[in-house]
């Protein structure tokens, strides 16, 4: 397992890549919620719009990505929607520090994020346990992320996870991993 924290930094929200939607053999990591609610998304822009963004999102870096981007998401990307989504809107958004509305590109030109230097592992770990934390991802979200990671073969053409990783993986006991 490598984990390191890189601390709080000030990066570019659209340097940041989303987790991809598309599962492969060497790169697992998703996003463990597959759907976003409008509702949901509504206020959550409309929270980060009047109050902020409360929570800094966690990302990890990326090395000679040839699409130009510096980090991948690894929890928060709703708050990362949001922003990009206030940015192209050209909403007006609350800035505490100044106490007045400011542009939201100006606002969010850079955004305070966690950095997490990870392997895929933890950062299925950390993206799961921030779900959970947040909102509950709905169990067939959940069921079908790990069915995916089931069916991944390392090079060899054997399961590259477990039935233990995958349970400890989901926060979930083996028993309700099926293999």
């Amino acid at each position: 397992m490598i984990d390191r924290d890189l601390g709080i930094q000030y990066v570019d929200p659209t340097k940041i890549k989303f987790a991809d939607d598309n599962i492969s053999s060497d790169k697992p990591f998703r996003n463990a919620r597959t759907h976003l609610n409008t509702e949901e998304m509504t206020n959550k822009r409309e929270s980060i719009r009047t109050l902020g963004v409360l929570k800094a999102p966690i990302i990890r870096p990326l090395i000679n990505n040839p699409d130009g981007y510096l980090y991948q998401m690894v929890a928060g990307s709703l708050r990362l929607r949001s922003v990009l989504r206030l940015i192209d809107d050209n909403a007006s958004c609350y800035n505490a520090e100044k106490g007045e509305w400011v542009p939201a590109k100006e606002m969010y030109k850079k955004l305070k994020c966690s950095i997490r230097d990870c392997d895929e592992e933890t950062a299925i770990c950390i993206s799961i346990a921030e779900n959970l934390e947040h909102t509950q991802v709905p169990e067939l979200d959940l069921m079908d992320y790990c069915q995916e990671l089931v069916d991944l073969k390392d090079s060899h053409g054997k399961p590259k996870y477990t039935r233990t990783q995958i349970a400890k993986l989901c926060n979930r006991h083996e028993s309700w991993v099926s293999i």
